[in-house]
């Protein structure tokens, strides 16, 4: 009698040491599977989501299940595109890795993330629509290679700083589409504080200065070493805009905008 008690106290303590061994084994095993031909993802008992391969994101199976639980995406270099409503709604998403090797970012990615701080790379060439919409971005970085970009791609972010390689990305760009308001200006690493439209910019689109809203007219002003090269230029600046329009030429007054 006590040995079969002996080997019934045995038998219990195995299971439970087996149960403890399946539980755990089971937390760290992470969620994994495909997400394009060559394209791979893994999500980490830790809400990190990797995404591995060559070639374009042509699905995101995590939305099914894991958007609440995704704090941080890692993009390998080799990845091409960021598919549609990729990460959208993933509510606990404050982190975001994109590769040089990523040149499409498609509509609604990462709407509705928390995501504070955002670096899109050289390589980036396209942003689709509300890509990054009601998004927490404080921090902006834009490469020269992004060439177009989605309407209200960037809406209702609290973007404290910009960052560009140059000004003629702002300057040369129809920027009203897509919602990009910001409080400082950052060009090439520098903080702007004088703006100076460059005499080779024939046309400056509507709204483009209203992009810096707390700018005051006093350190926008429009330069040139000709005037008469300034007679030339079109402009059309929003009667909302902080550029002070007593500083141009007569010639240079704002005209009327006209959707573009």
């Amino acid at each position: 009698m006590k040995r079969f008690q002996h080997l019934l106290a045995i038998m219990v303590v195995l299971t439970a040491l087996l149960c403890c061994l399946s539980v755990t084994a089971f937390a760290d095993d992470a969620k994994s599977g495909t997400c394009g031909d060559n394209v791979t993802w893994a999500l980490s008992n830790k809400g990190v989501l990797t995404i591995s391969g060559t070639g374009e994101m042509t699905s995101a199976p995590w939305r099914t299940d894991y958007t609440s639980v995704i704090k941080e995406v890692i993009i390998e270099e080799g990845v091409s595109s960021i598919y549609y409503s990729a990460f959208e709604n993933c509510s606990s998403l404050s982190k975001v890795s994109i590769p040089s090797s990523v040149s499409h970012i498609g509509y609604s990615a990462f709407e509705f993330c928390p995501i504070v701080e955002l670096s899109l790379p050289e390589g980036v060439k396209s942003v689709e629509r509300y890509a990054f919409r009601y998004c927490s971005i404080k921090k902006l970085t834009i490469p020269q290679s992004l060439d177009t970009i989605g309407s209200s791609a960037f809406y209702s972010n609290s973007i404290e700083n910009l960052y560009l390689p140059n000004l003629d990305w702002l300057l040369t760009k129809d920027t009203s589409p897509i919602s990009l308001y910001f409080k400082n200006l950052f060009v090439n690493g520098e903080l702007l504080t004088n703006l100076v439209i460059p005499d080779y910019i024939t046309t400056i689109y509507p709204n483009t200065l209203t992009a810096a809203p707390l700018w005051k007219p006093s350190p926008c002003t429009m330069l040139s070493q000709n005037w008469a090269v300034l007679h030339s230029i079109t402009v059309q600046i929003s009667v909302k805009s902080s550029f002070p329009a007593a500083s141009l030429p007569s010639a240079a007054k704002p005209s009327p905008i006209v959707p573009l």
